[in-house]
Parts: C-alpha cells; structure tokens; sequence
C-alpha cells in the first residue's frame, strides 16, 4: 500500500543526483513512496514500473537503466530472499520521519548488506547520506562532539542493555558508542527514559525495532517519554 512521504530541500540541491537522470530522480521518489516502513520494496521491475508509472508508456529496459544508475549511486541496494527481489533504500529512514512504523511488510536486508553499509568509506559515494547536512548544521553538530565525561560508560551501558533488539539482534554497538559522546547530561536523562518505554512497546516487543543507531541519529527518545498508551492501536496513514 503506497504510503505518504517528505521530500527534503536537498534532494533538489544534490550534486550527486543530479549526475543522473530526471527519470532515475523520479524513479526514486516513487519507490519511497512504496517502500515498506523500514525502507525495503519489491524489487521486480516490471512490478515497480506499473506503480510508479501506471500511465505511462515507458519500456521495461528503460526502467531498469533508471534502476541501475540508483544503483550506481547507492541509492538503493538489490537483495534477494527466497527468489524474490527487492531495493533497500539506504538513507530512508534517515529522511523519512516515521514515528509508528506500520507491521515489517517486506524481509529486511541481509545483516551482510546493512554491515557493508555502515563502512564509512561508502558514505562518500552515495546520495542524501546520513550526513547531508547545511554548513551551520555540521558546524553545529561539531560543536557537540566533545569528550565524554566519566558517567559516559555507564549512560552507554545503561543504554545499550536496555535498547531492544531486531529480531533479537542488536548490531552497530561501536557506532552508537561514537555517536552517544555527543549527548550531555539533560539529553542522555530522555534518552534512557525514551529507551525504557520503547522496550516495552508493540513495535520492540514483536520484533520489529529500529536498529539502535537510527533510533539516536533520528532523535527518536522523544517520542517515547512516556509509556505506549494503547500498544494495540495500529498507526493511522
């Protein structure tokens, strides 16, 4: 079910993207669009052209140009389950603000794909990625990454115990660390409040929980400071 998006001012200001067609441009859109809530869509052509372009008369092999010049990018990353193929969006949840994710509709990448991707060295090669940002916004976050302070070890600690696994799995742990060095004193109180209370929540409980880095870099603690009111209620698009 295709679902609503936000599209950034940078998407239209990115070099990179700009490097490939308009039609690759509006191929991507549309497959935000109907990607599942964690960034993964099917991936067979045929099946992506008649949505993203239901009235037009474009050729298959035209599509899939489209496709490979995303691919080039990093934009999206084929993976294959069962037979079946699908596109990991690699920056989606970065750029699209989800808050109660619907039910996992699609399988998620291969942890060998989502490990690949968290290699910085990759950063610079792809579109929109984590740290597409305005110069004041990286001067900005510069200024906040300092040295932790002695109950640094045990904020992570607390943190990382409690943050709830995917599937039972927990992966990015030195990058979280990294990333966590940043928080002082008043912003680590809400984070640990907000990890508790997503413990606990439908999402966590079933399985189905952000990895825990896109859970600090989205600043997602905020939306659980206090407890899941009714953890039966289903996310209303």
């Amino acid at each position: 079910m295709p679902r609503s998006r936000m599209i950034k001012p940078e998407f239209l200001d990115d070099e990179k993207l700009a490097s490939i067609s308009r039609d690759a441009r509006l191929t991507f859109i549309g497959m935000w669009i109907h990607s599942d809530d964690y960034g993964v869509v099917k991936g067979h052509p045929s099946w992506l052209k008649n949505k993203i372009f239901p009235y037009e008369d474009i050729r298959l092999s035209d599509f899939q140009k489209w496709l490979t010049e995303l691919e080039s990018l990093l934009c999206i990353v084929p993976f294959q389950i069962d037979s079946e193929k699908y596109f990991y969006i690699r920056t989606f949840t970065k750029h699209q603000t989800i808050n109660r994710p619907s039910q996992q509709r699609n399988p998620e990448p291969p942890l060998s794909i989502l490990d690949s991707l968290r290699d910085d060295s990759l950063n610079t090669h792809g579109v929109l990625t984590d740290e597409t940002e305005t110069e004041t916004e990286t001067e900005t976050e510069t200024k906040k990454t300092s040295a932790p302070d002695p109950s640094f070890n045990s904020f992570f600690d607390d943190f990382w115990n409690t943050y709830p696994g995917r599937n039972g799995k927990k992966i990015g742990k030195d990058q979280c660390r990294e990333y966590c060095k940043r928080f002082k004193n008043g912003e680590r109180e809400q984070i640990l409040t907000g990890v508790k209370n997503y413990a606990s929540s439908r999402q966590a409980v079933e399985g189905f929980a952000k990895d825990p880095i896109r859970f600090l870099k989205h600043k997602a603690w905020n939306d659980w400071q206090e407890p899941e009111h009714d953890p039966t209620d289903a996310y209303d698009w």
